[in-house]
C-alpha cells in the first residue's frame, strides 16, 4: 500500500495472537498530514483492549472460526446453504428455514446454566448468555412460548416471540429485563471495525480521514454476501435493472450504464459481467436477510438510515468514474481484490460535501492521496467529499459491500428543519394591516401577513444554504446517538450531552446570522411594496417636469410638436423616493428595476412592473438613489466610466433618457423645446 504524507490517514493491521489472553496490542502507523490547508495529526501507536473474546479470540482455532459475526450476540441469521442466503420473500421480514433441536450452554455470573431449547420444523432459534448476562433469542415460530431460567434463584421468565421477530432481552443487576438495541448496534460496529473501539474511531476518524484496516482474514466478511448468494437472488427475485441492479463500465475516460428495460436474469448478467461490465446491487439488503440484519442493526447505533450496495467486478476493470459521495462509507472487501486510490477534496466547499459529484477526470484531481489494495476481510473507511477510485487487478475479480450512512445528517439539515416545522418564528412588519383608497383598492390583514411572512421565512433558508456552502461546521454530521438525548421527550432530561448539543446548535444559530443575505431579503420586501403600492399622483408642476406634461404632442392637422431632449446639463431626480426598487435577480449580466407607475388602482390588478437593465448601468441607477431629493446633472452620473467600458459614447444619456420616457424621473424644470 502507499500513502502520502499530505493526507491524514490511519492504517491498521490486525495480527493474530499466538497466546491466548484478554488483550491484545493493535499498532497504528502514525501518519502526519495536512488537508485544505488544516494542521495535520500525527497518530501514535494504540493499546487496543479486546472487548469480546467471541469476536477477538487470540487462539487460532477461533481465529479460523467463520463467520465472526455469528459470534455476535445480534448476528445477521446463519444458514444451512447458499440457498438459504436469499431471502425466500421480498417483504423486508427475516425468513429461517434452518430444522434444529439445541441444547446450549454458557458460563454467565461465575456460573454454568444449561439451557435447553427446542426448535421446530424451520425454525432456528439462537440463545446465547455472555459474560454480562446477555440473552439473545430470535425465533420465527408463530405465537410459541419461550421459557426461560435466569438468575441464582431460578426466576422464571416467560417470553412470547411472534412470528418473524427478533428481540434482544438484557438482565440488569436488579434482575429485570429491558431491550437495549443501541448497545447491539454499538457492539455490532465494534466487530464491523476492530479492532479499533467506536469511542476512538469517533473521536479520531470519523468525518476526517481515511482509514484502512488490513486484517489477513480472507472469511472476516464471507458471511455477509457472495458471488453465488448473488446468482441466487437473480434467480429467485424479480431484480430489475435500473431499480435494483446495474451494470456498467468505465473506459478511456467514460462511464457508461448499460441496463437493459426490464428484469435481470442471470444469464444477461454474467454475459455482460464476462465482457468486463461491473455490476452494482442497488439495495442488496432487501433480498439477503443477512445483511438486513447488519443495516437494521448498525442504525441503531447510528442513529440514522444505513444503506448498503454491493460491487462485483471482474478482473482488470473498472465501472466508475472518479468521483466522491454525500454519504460516510465502509467498504467491506468480500472476495477478490481491488485497488483503491483516494484524492483530498479539491477546495473547502468539498469538504464534508451536502451532495455527490458528477464524474470527474484525473485531470480535475491531481494526485492520489492514497494508494491501497484490499483483499478478503479487509476494510476502507473514508469521509464523504474524499474523491476515490477502484479497479481490480489482472487475473482477480473483486466483490465488496459499501455501507453507507449520514446523508444529509448534518448540523445544517438540522436547522433547516427547524425553519421547516415554524420553530423559528421570523416577524417582520410592516406597520400596516389594510390599505385603501376610494377606488376599492384594498388589502386584509390575512394575506398582508402571509405575503410579509413569506418572505421573511425564506431569509432562514437563503442563510442556510450559504452557510452550508460556505463553512463545513454547517456541514458536520450531528453527534453519532443523539436522538437518545435530544427530542420532545428528553426536554426535561438534565444531560451533558443535551447540554453540550444545544450550545453548539446556539452557537451556529448565532453564527448563522453572518451568512444571511439580509439586503438581498430586504430588496425583496421591497419587491414585494412595489407590487403591492398605489402608483404616484404627481402635482401639476411635476407633470410638467416628466413625461406626463412634457415632451412631444399632437396638435390639429397631424402636427407633432414640443420636441424636447436630455441633455448633460439637464438636472434630473427619482420621481418618488419609493416609487422604484433596484433588485439583482436573473443572470449575471442584468439587474432588475421594479416600479410602480404602471401599478394598478385595484390591489395586484397587474403583474409586478420592472426594467431589465445591464449590470453595467447599475452605478447611474445607485447614483440617482443616494442622490435623492436632490436634483443631479446628467454630466455628474458615471457615465464616461461607463461609455468607455462598453464602448459606446453617451450610453448613460440614452440611459437616462429611457428612465425619463418610462416616468420614473423630474426633470429641475419643462425641458427646451427643439425647433425643427
Amino acid at each position: 500500500m502507499k500513502m502520502r504524507k499530505d493526507f491524514r490517514q490511519l492504517v491498521l493491521e490486525s495480527k493474530k495472537s499466538e497466546q491466548k489472553g484478554p488483550k491484545q496490542n493493535h499498532f497504528i502507523d502514525s501518519q502526519t498530514a495536512s488537508v485544505n490547508g488544516h494542521e495535520g495529526v500525527s497518530f501514535e501507536d494504540i493499546n487496543g483492549e479486546v472487548q469480546d473474546e467471541s469476536v477477538n479470540s487470540n487462539s487460532d482455532e477461533e481465529q479460523n472460526k467463520k463467520p465472526h459475526i455469528d459470534d455476535l450476540s445480534c448476528p445477521p441469521p446463519k444458514f444451512s446453504s447458499d440457498e438459504s442466503d436469499i431471502d425466500s420473500q421480498s417483504n423486508g421480514t427475516d425468513v429461517l428455514t434452518t430444522n434444529a433441536t439445541s441444547v446450549v450452554g454458557k458460563e454467565a455470573g461465575g456460573r454454568k446454566k444449561k439451557v435447553k431449547k427446542e426448535v421446530g420444523s424451520k425454525t432456528k432459534t439462537i440463545i446465547k448468555q455472555d459474560k454480562q448476562g446477555m440473552i439473545v433469542a430470535d425465533s420465527v415460530e408463530e405465537g410459541k412460548k419461550v421459557k426461560k431460567e435466569v438468575g441464582s434463584k431460578g426466576k422464571k421468565v416467560k417470553k412470547e416471540v411472534g412470528s418473524k421477530t427478533k428481540k434482544i432481552i438484557k438482565q440488569d443487576e436488579q434482575g429485570m429485563i429491558v431491550a437495549d438495541s443501541v448497545e447491539e448496534g454499538k457492539k455490532l460496529f465494534s466487530w464491523l471495525i476492530d479492532p479499533i473501539l467506536p469511542e476512538d474511531f469517533i473521536k479520531n476518524t470519523w468525518e476526517t480521514c481515511p482509514m484502512v484496516l488490513q486484517r489477513s482474514q480472507p472469511t472476516y466478511y464471507d458471511s455477509l454476501l457472495s458471488t453465488p448468494a448473488i446468482n441466487e437472488m437473480l434467480k429467485t427475485h424479480n431484480i430489475q435493472y435500473t431499480k435494483n441492479i446495474d451494470i456498467t463500465s468505465f473506459s478511456e475516460g467514460k462511464r457508461e450504464t448499460h441496463n437493459p428495460v426490464g428484469r435481470a436474469h442471470p444469464a444477461v448478467v454474467w454475459d455482460y459481467y464476462s465482457t468486463g461490465c461491473s455490476v452494482r446491487l442497488l439495495n442488496p439488503q432487501t433480498y439477503i436477510p443477512k445483511l438486513r440484519a447488519l443495516n437494521a442493526t448498525l442504525q441503531e447505533y447510528f442513529g440514522c438510515f444505513v444503506g448498503a450496495n454491493s460491487y462485483l467486478t471482474p478482473p482488470e476493470s473498472q465501472g466508475f468514474a472518479p468521483h466522491y459521495d454525500d454519504i460516510e462509507a465502509f467498504i467491506l472487501q468480500i472476495e477478490g481484490k481491488k485497488k483503491w486510490r483516494l484524492y483530498a477534496p479539491r477546495k473547502k466547499q468539498e469538504v464534508l460535501p451536502q451532495f455527490s459529484s458528477g464524474n470527474l477526470t484525473d485531470e480535475e484531481i491531481g494526485k492520489p492521496v492514497m494508494e491501497v489494495t484490499l483483499n478478503p476481510g479487509d476494510l476502507l473507511y473514508f469521509p464523504r467529499g474524499i474523491i476515490h477510485q477502484g479497479h481490480t487487478v489482472p487475473g482477480c475479480h473483486s466483490l465488496h459491500i459499501t455501507l453507507s450512512c449520514y446523508q444529509r445528517n448534518t448540523w445544517g439539515d438540522l436547522l433547516e428543519k427547524t425553519a421547516e416545522d415554524g420553530e423559528i418564528e421570523v416577524q417582520i412588519s410592516v406597520g400596516c394591516t389594510s390599505i385603501a383608497n376610494g377606488g376599492g383598492r384594498s388589502v386584509g390583514t390575512a394575506q398582508s401577513q402571509a405575503d410579509t411572512m413569506e418572505l421573511g421565512v425564506s431569509l432562514i433558508p437563503a442563510a442556510l444554504k450559504i452557510a452550508m456552502e460556505e463553512d463545513v461546521s454547517f456541514r458536520q454530521g450531528l453527534p453519532v446517538g443523539y436522538l437518545n438525548y435530544m427530542g420532545v421527550v428528553n426536554t426535561k432530561r438534565d444531560l451533558p450531552q443535551r447540554q453540550q448539543f444545544l450550545t453548539k446548535a446556539k452557537t451556529l444559530f448565532d453564527k448563522l446570522f453572518e451568512y444571511a443575505p439580509v439586503d438581498a431579503a430586504a430588496d425583496q420586501m421591497g419587491k414585494q411594496f412595489m407590487h403591492d403600492a398605489l402608483p404616484p399622483v404627481l402635482t401639476p408642476e411635476e407633470k410638467q417636469s416628466s413625461v406626463f406634461g412634457d415632451g412631444l404632442r399632437m396638435v390639429s392637422e397631424g402636427k407633432v410638436v414640443n420636441r424636447v431632449e436630455i441633455e448633460p446639463d439637464t438636472k434630473v431626480k427619482l420621481v418618488r423616493a419609493h416609487a422604484l426598487r433596484l433588485v439583482t435577480e436573473g443572470d449575471d449580466n442584468t439587474v432588475r428595476l421594479y416600479h410602480t407607475l404602471d401599478n394598478s388602482l385595484e390591489y395586484h390588478g397587474e403583474e409586478p412592473q420592472f426594467l431589465e437593465l445591464s449590470v453595467d448601468h447599475a452605478p447611474i441607477m445607485e447614483h440617482l438613489i443616494h442622490s435623492y431629493p436632490k436634483f443631479v446633472s446628467v454630466s455628474d452620473l458615471p457615465l464616461d466610466d461607463l461609455a468607455q467600458k462598453v464602448k459606446i459614447p453617451l450610453t448613460g444619456l440614452q440611459v437616462v433618457s429611457d428612465l425619463w420616457e418610462r416616468g420614473l424621473l423630474l426633470t429641475e424644470g419643462p425641458l427646451d423645446i427643439i425647433d425643427d
